[in-house]
């Protein structure tokens, strides 16, 4: 007896990660596509400004972090060694006053007033020449650890922002990730898509298989793993052979009365699904198979 079965295979739909408008669909219904090649492409102004945003935010966090690290230290030695030697002159013209201020005060010809006036001029000058040169102590020193690690921290932060978006970027592009068949087309270009919705339809035609079903009476002559042969009309092929890989019960609706039985017995229907172990050039989808 011989059996009919045809040639299937696995089918996908084509999305898009990023909501856009869709500005080009590079392939048609019924194309053969190889992997890698260009299927859609999606138009996000949005995501587009996200990333020069992202990429602006990482060389301004980078400029700070050299900056602190190599490119203001000897900027800022020589501005507090300035500093210090202005407020060295200030301390030096506040203690000449103070000096003849108390000469003044001694010999009676100057207030109290004036003359603690000429003091505290003396001791603020002090202050501002001990925080002069504290702060070229600190320009020698260079920044502080905390601030050097908080300030690469940023930058690490801000790379891995702009990574995030240039990855999402790629995904308005989409390629094929096999060689497949474009079974069906959904969307047009110019339409605006929500994220996740499916573009387009492919078949793996790298991955078709070979389906029959079988009667009851006959499923003894198949086994699970066992290789047979089978013909394809389609292409002129005979004894191709295959593999069963697996078998299954169709559900009571595909039960069939055998008529040469007199007990009126309802048998059961077994689908049959095989893979074919060579490689067949214009394999057709849904190609008749006789076994």
């Amino acid at each position: 007896m011989k059996v009919v079965g045809n040639i299937e295979a696995e089918q996908y739909k084509i999305s898009s990660k990023l909501a856009g408008r869709i500005s080009n669909i590079n392939v048609s219904k019924g194309e053969k596509v190889i992997a890698g090649q260009d299927l859609f492409e999606i138009d996000s102004p949005e995501l587009t400004s996200k990333l020069i945003q992202a990429k602006a935010n990482y060389d301004a966090a980078l400029a700070v972090h050299n900056n602190l690290i190599l490119g203001s230290r000897s900027e800022n030695i020589a501005s507090a060694e300035a500093q210090v030697l202005s407020a060295k002159e200030s301390l030096n013209f506040a203690q000449d006053n103070f000096n003849r201020s108390k000469a003044l005060f001694d010999d009676g010809v100057i207030s109290k007033q004036k003359f603690e006036q000429s003091k505290l001029s003396m001791t603020t000058a002090s202050s501002a020449h001990k925080i002069a040169e504290n702060n070229l102590s600190l320009a020698y020193e260079g920044p502080q650890q905390g601030q050097r690690e908080a300030s690469k921290a940023k930058v690490v932060a801000a790379d891995a922002v702009y990574d995030e978006v240039n990855e999402l970027t790629k995904e308005l592009q989409v390629h094929s990730i096999a060689n497949d068949y474009i079974d069906n087309i959904y969307a047009k270009k110019g339409e605006l898509i929500p994220a996740g919705y499916p573009i387009m339809t492919v078949t793996n035609i790298q991955e078709s298989y070979v389906v029959f079903d079988v009667k009851e009476s006959i499923i003894s002559n198949y086994s699970l793993n066992s290789v047979n042969e089978c013909d394809i009309p389609s292409l002129n092929l005979n004894g191709v052979n295959f593999k069963i890989s697996r078998i299954s019960k169709l559900p009571s609706f595909a039960n069939w009365v055998d008529s040469s039985r007199s007990d009126n017995i309802s048998l059961h229907t077994y689908r049959i699904e095989a893979k074919l172990l060579q490689h067949i050039d214009d394999l057709l989808l849904g190609s008749s198979v006789i076994l």
